[in-house]
């Protein structure tokens, strides 16, 4: 962890270290099993190419423009991927649309 004690014959430090060992042992349990929990959420990564060109979802739009939600397109047209990291994808979107064109795609 980047944080090591140093060996002392003092009994009081001895005690310190072991109960530092077994803070950070625990900590790092902890860790481990979060990172399981929440793995268990997530979809997998999904492989996006700059220029490839990919549907967006109305689900979370608010789109002005329709006067039903139900009559809206579930899917709009394909956008151009502008750039693209490990859960977001950034795409290229009309000036009409008003949105930002950065989309979480886990």
């Amino acid at each position: 962890m980047g944080v090591e004690p140093v060996e002392t014959v003092a009994p009081v430090a001895k005690d310190f270290t072991a109960i530092f060992n077994k803070v950070v042992e625990s900590s790092e349990k902890a860790k481990h099993n979060m990172k399981l929990q929440a793995d268990k959420h997530r979809n997998p990564d999904l492989d996006y190419v700059i220029g490839q060109q990919v549907w967006l979802s109305t689900d979370n739009l608010h789109m002005l423009n329709h006067a039903s939600k139900k009559l809206t397109e579930k899917w709009i047209s394909p956008y151009e991927v502008t750039h693209v990291t490990p859960n977001v994808v950034e795409l290229k979107l009309l000036k009409t649309l008003q949105i930002h064109p950065v989309v979480n795609v886990s």
